[in-house]
């Protein structure tokens, strides 16, 4: 029995067959790695989009920070100086447009609260969560300017504001 014409066969063309075994295997390992460049860069924008939304947060958390520092500070000294971080946490900056929604820069406490709820459109864990946010910032807002105007209305005497209020 002669194998010949099969090996030459075989002789023949088995640089072509390793060539073409290894083109598949290339192909495969840059299909691998573009998979996981592409599932790195998402995994990326998800954690900058995350980083962002705590940002925001933070800024929102200092900012009602102010408020209620600036709020106390005024009522136990009457002080219109003690109210301009008041003001300037509930000054609007800039527009918020989605260009600049993740630039640094003076928002209002309820600017913050309009980027986070624009930041976070995709979850509605996070809205409903955020409709809570809303009122009960509305509340803490309605509180403080309460006590304010109630300051304001007696100055040079006691003023009689449920500092306990603020805890609801």
């Amino acid at each position: 029995m002669d194998h010949r014409p099969a090996e030459n066969f075989f002789m023949r063309n088995a640089t072509a067959v390793a060539l073409a075994s290894l083109t598949v295997v290339m192909l495969m390992a840059a299909l691998v790695f573009w998979r996981q460049a592409s599932g790195s860069q998402e995994a990326r924008r998800w954690l900058v989009h995350t980083y962002g939304v705590r940002s925001h947060i933070d800024a929102l958390y200092n900012g009602l920070a102010e408020i209620q520092l600036s709020h106390r500070g005024y009522l136990l000294t009457g002080n219109a100086d003690y109210l301009e971080p008041y003001r300037e946490a509930l000054r609007d900056g800039r527009k918020l447009t989605a260009g600049n929604i993740s630039l640094p820069q003076h928002r209002s406490v309820r600017q913050e609260l309009a980027a986070i709820r624009a930041l976070t459109a995709d979850n509605p864990i996070q809205q409903a969560n955020l409709d809570d946010m809303d009122n009960l910032v509305a509340t803490f807002l309605a509180y403080t300017d309460e006590g304010v105007r109630a300051r304001r209305g007696q100055a040079g005497t006691a003023v009689s504001v449920n500092l306990e209020r603020g805890r609801e």
